[in-house]
């Protein structure tokens, strides 16, 4: 994560309207305090190690986890490992299994909780509500995660009056597709997004294929058969990609500020790179009130639909036609910055009790956790992303102001990152913006050439062109439809 500001003190200054952010961290340690948890760790990342700090931090204790790879290095706490017990899981597998509670997990489970009063905390994606008895924290519950569909999203949109691109909705064999394809094709091709029939393909850009040909609209759909049902076409439009995250409580939506995500698109393959997100971007005051207004109308009408409650994101594209949403998260998700500006408080937390309604989180007035939360993001502005080396740096990079760090200067925006290798990763360290709103994406992009791909542009880059529609065609109106409206 990137962070130019001095590290803060134990509690850093404070306004009336922080002291919402020490009231939320008593209310956690009120609820942990005693408790025994187990673990479930589908891969053991670093957030894992995060939210065991937190809930160690909060009074609680770890009494296991539950691995679907092998035991976690430096753990003293009891690990259950699948793969150590001979059975070989693929990430999708995972819950399936522990729903089905092998013979032997079940006895693990029972000798190092024989009173199953172990209270269980799995990922943002754990659909389960309890194991063998032993209640889950922060369980997704099916009607939330149903609108991460990003086919289904769209009649949220409509029914919100939030606008997004020029799209339509066909099933996937339809014979009329690449008729609609060429239809709604502006000038720059148009991005398939599969549904969640068969399953939620994630963020990060999967589960969509830009396609500006009729060989890459061909190559989209054969990749996307057996594994959806029904695709949304809609007109690609260049901007700038963004993600808002928000948070629904009893009191009402906290909304924070818009995030910029460094998106980066190859024109070779049609295929999107998620690179990270970044909060020094600083979008124009006008739009980001336009944006609140969407992602708020979006929270009231997932309430008001699922009793929703918790952390979601809306993320999109700020275009010169304005904002168009894109689609929908409704769980926890990375890039918020609000760890390097308030690095003691137990985030991921703080996020699973408002979903299970815990007293002194979900009842805080969420005005003043909007506040708060925009105060510590915008005093400690940071980039968090990582990008995987192509054929390796164009050119010796040069050493980093830390142990283990390098540093590249953009050649065109004159922006100076420092980063390290972890695994096959180069993770961003720090950076600047040179750029007056903040805007990182261009620069990403240069990142990415340096480190070995050429062909990854930003999303801004308005230079590619489609032979799907007619020639020299540009792009019209976005689909705004009126509040209960159809898209």
């Amino acid at each position: 994560m990137t962070d130019r500001t001095p590290a803060p003190a134990a509690r850093p200054h404070l306004t009336s309207h922080h002291q919402v952010l020490d009231d939320a961290v008593e209310a956690l340690h009120r609820h942990w305090r005693g408790r025994r948890v187990f673990l479930l760790a589908n891969q053991f990342t670093h957030s894992a190690q995060l939210l065991i700090d937190e809930v160690e931090a909060c009074g609680a204790t770890l009494a296991g986890i539950i691995s679907r790879t092998h035991r976690p290095q430096d753990v003293a706490a009891p690990v259950f490992s699948f793969a150590e017990h001979g059975i070989e899981l693929a990430p999708h597998e995972f819950e399936d299994h522990l729903t089905q509670a092998p013979k032997v997990l079940r006895k693990w489970l029972d000798e190092h909780d024989a009173g199953r009063s172990c209270t269980v905390l799995g990922s943002i994606w754990t659909t389960m509500p309890r194991l063998c008895g032993r209640p889950v924290h922060g369980w997704r519950r099916h009607e939330w995660a149903a609108w991460e569909d990003k086919v289904r999203v769209e009649q949220l949109w409509a029914d919100a009056a939030v606008p997004s691109p020029r799209h339509t909705i066909v099933p996937l064999d339809a014979p009329g597709l690449y008729t609609e394809a060429a239809r709604l094709d502006g000038g720059r091709g148009v991005v398939l997004a599969m549904d969640s029939s068969r399953g939620i393909p994630g963020g990060g850009g999967r589960g969509l294929a830009w396609v500006r040909s009729r060989a890459e609209l061909d190559a989209a759909v054969a990749s996307f058969a057996g594994r959806a049902d029904r695709v949304r076409i809609a007109e690609f439009v260049p901007g700038v990609p963004c993600s808002t995250q928000a948070l629904a409580l009893d009191t009402g939506i906290a909304v924070f500020d818009p995030a910029e995500e460094a998106m980066l698109r190859h024109p070779g393959t049609g295929r999107f790179y998620y690179a990270g997100t970044s909060t020094w971007w600083r979008p124009p005051a006008p739009e980001r009130r336009t944006i609140e207004a969407y992602v708020r109308r979006t929270g009231e009408l997932l309430v008001s639909l699922t009793g929703y409650r918790g952390i979601f994101t809306v993320d999109g594209l700020l275009t010169a036609r304005g904002f168009l949403a894109t689609e929908m998260n409704p769980r926890g998700a990375g890039g918020l910055g609000f760890r390097p500006g308030r690095p003691d408080f137990p985030s991921y937390l703080f996020h699973r009790a408002a979903q299970e309604s815990v007293p002194g989180v979900v009842d805080l007035p969420a005005d003043a956790v909007q506040a708060a939360f925009r105060d510590v993001i915008a005093g400690r502005p940071s980039f968090s992303g990582a990008l995987t080396p192509g054929s390796g740096p164009a050119a010796p990079a040069e050493p980093g102001p830390a142990p283990g760090t390098h540093r590249y200067t953009t050649p065109r925006s004159r922006m100076t990152i420092d980063y390290r290798y972890e695994g096959t990763s180069a993770r961003v360290v720090e950076l600047t913006p040179t750029t007056e709103d903040g805007a990182v994406g261009p620069a990403v992009a240069e990142f990415a050439h340096f480190l070995g791909n050429p062909g990854l542009v930003g999303f801004e880059d308005d230079s590619v062109r489609s032979t799907l529609g007619p020639a020299g065609k540009h792009g019209s109106e976005p689909t705004v439809p009126a509040a209960g409206g159809t898209a």
